[in-house]
């Protein structure tokens, strides 16, 4: 099987620099091709190069009143008086170059940075394909999110001026080479080079060679994705799968009957292994079947492309270290129940189900923006007791009227993928300066949560009512006694012990000191011992 690599582009992007602060010396570029050759650079990526790097792009005035919401609401940062001068100036650079632009622009490294991760840069020739930019990649892994993947410096959206999600891709880390393509890679890449001079044997004349704004150079070396990626599939009993680079196994496809008007009533769950492969994903298995049932083990890492099965009423994941996806489950009409129990849930990664009704979801500290928009029969929610940041949008468009949340959550309301502006019906709207436009869920969605916490907060802030659920000083677990119970539930946050979770803030500050330390343990002691 001829190994390959998908480039997963997340939400993007870093900063628009002006081409001449970063140019490279002339001998740095391979000249051995023929710049003169007549190609069409495809995607809207020669109107990208020209509008920002050969003529002036229009900006737009920053308003700095609006930096802390931005902080927080879109950089997903709820202390920035703790963070070091170095990720403050991150901050402000992410700010002012986003918000400098009228058009969707992202600084998608300088987040993952300030969010503490780390990524691989491109390369145009790196023999390992998971690095690689340049190579096709089967589609089925897109139900992979833990190869090794490239993010973008810069991503950026235009509609009004033709250009439609360009990614660039940064050679190093000065910028002086670049990868630039369109987001699915299935027309052109061109690779380009800031320089301040040309090397020999190029005109500046030649059609792929641009003059920057700033009197240097920009060259443009097209490349051309035309063969598909080869791989191999294999069939063991019901299931058919293919090889990841490491081994294991993704089920691509079943042999149950298809497009057949009947149901199957018996659960259909994916398997552990296949021919002594590990299953650790899923992608486009079950479409046009008559399953009903699904479930979705430990074992599975990854889903994406659970769609088109007509039949499908229920689903149940129970994989605590998966990251649900855009796109993981979409277009079954007669899904109603799903029960899921991840670590993180994405944009959209639940759509075009109509009957969805109820949702019980365990473990997931982070739910981003739209994950659930637009399910009209949704109802009936259960959020995990471990959620800590909840995006705009999640419940927009649904039938929930009553959220509760545990003192766990830090941030609501968390900005989508377009930081700086949305279009709505084709109005441009800020997220930022529009306080409607970080809603949760509808605006008569009832908030139960504890006092004095970011779920008060939040509800108070965009007019949502707020039911408080405090319990007496010391009951932690709100089941109306004050016992041992509750001490070790106490003892175990302060300790740090995995899952240990408070639910009622305000119950653990016995001392009304508005933090919970060992201070409050000893009073939950003496409590105890009094009563």
């Amino acid at each position: 099987m001829k190994k390959t690599k998908r480039i997963i582009a997340a939400m993007m992007v870093a900063a628009m620099i002006p081409a001449g602060s970063m140019t490279a010396s002339a001998g740095d570029y391979d000249s051995s091709y023929d710049p003169d050759r007549n190609l069409r650079i495809f995607g809207g990526t020669e109107d990208y190069i020209i509008q920002h790097y050969v003529e002036p792009t229009e900006e737009t005035e920053i308003d700095m009143s609006l930096f802390d919401d931005f902080v927080r609401y879109s950089l997903e940062i709820t202390d920035y008086d703790s963070l070091s001068d170095e990720k403050k100036e991150l901050c402000n650079f992410v700010y002012k170059t986003e918000r400098s632009s009228n058009a969707s622009t992202m600084c998608q490294r300088a987040r993952f940075e300030l969010l503490g991760d780390s990524v691989g840069r491109a390369s145009l020739d790196d023999p390992d394909p998971s690095l690689n930019a340049t190579e096709p990649v089967p589609i089925f892994y897109n139900a992979r999110t833990d190869l090794p993947y490239i993010v973008p410096d810069i991503r950026y959206t235009d509609p009004s001026k033709g250009i439609v999600d360009i990614s660039e891709f940064w050679l190093n880390d000065e910028g002086t080479e670049r990868v630039i393509m369109n987001f699915d890679c299935t027309q052109e890449i061109v690779d380009v080079l800031f320089t301040d001079e040309l090397p020999e044997g190029i005109s500046e004349n030649s059609p792929r060679v641009f003059k920057a704004s700033d009197g240097g150079y920009i060259i443009v070396k097209p490349y051309y994705i035309t063969e598909e990626a080869a791989y191999e599939k294999f069939t063991s009993d019901t299931w058919v799968y293919a090889l990841l680079p490491d081994g294991s196994a993704v089920i691509i496809d079943s042999t149950l009957p298809k497009f057949e008007d009947e149901k199957m009533d018996e659960t259909i769950t994916f398997p552990t292994e296949l021919d002594g492969h590990p299953v650790t994903a899923v992608y486009d298995a079950l479409s046009f079947t008559g399953v009903t049932r699904i479930v979705v083990p430990e074992n599975i890492r990854h889903i994406s492309g659970i769609k088109s099965m007509p039949y499908l009423e229920e689903v149940v994941i129970d994989s605590p270290e998966m990251s649900l996806t855009s796109g993981s489950i979409f277009s079954c009409p007669e899904l109603k129940k799903m029960d899921i129990n991840v670590k993180e849930i994405n944009a959209r990664a639940i759509s075009e189900c109509e009957a969805l009704e109820t949702l019980n979801i365990k473990g997931a500290k982070r739910i981003t923006s739209y994950a659930f928009e637009y399910l009209p029969a949704l109802e009936n929610v259960t959020l995990p007791k471990e959620l800590e940041t909840l995006g705009q949008g999640a419940f927009i468009g649904t039938a929930v009227k009553e959220l509760t949340f545990t003192s766990a959550l830090k941030l609501s309301g968390l900005i989508g993928a377009v930081p700086a502006y949305t279009y709505v019906n084709g109005e441009k709207i800020d997220s930022l300066a529009d306080q409607n436009a970080v809603l949760i869920a509808e605006k008569d969605c009832v908030i139960k949560g504890f006092s004095n916490t970011e779920v008060e907060r939040y509800a108070n802030a965009h007019g949502m009512t707020f039911v408080p659920l405090d319990g007496e000083k010391g009951d932690i677990n709100n089941d109306g006694n004050i016992n041992v119970a509750d001490a070790v539930t106490l003892n175990s946050f302060l300790l740090a012990k995995k899952n240990a979770i408070l639910t009622d803030w305000n119950a653990a500050d016995l001392n009304g000191d508005s933090s919970v330390n060992s201070f409050d343990m000893v009073y939950m002691r003496n409590k105890i011992v009094s009563e």
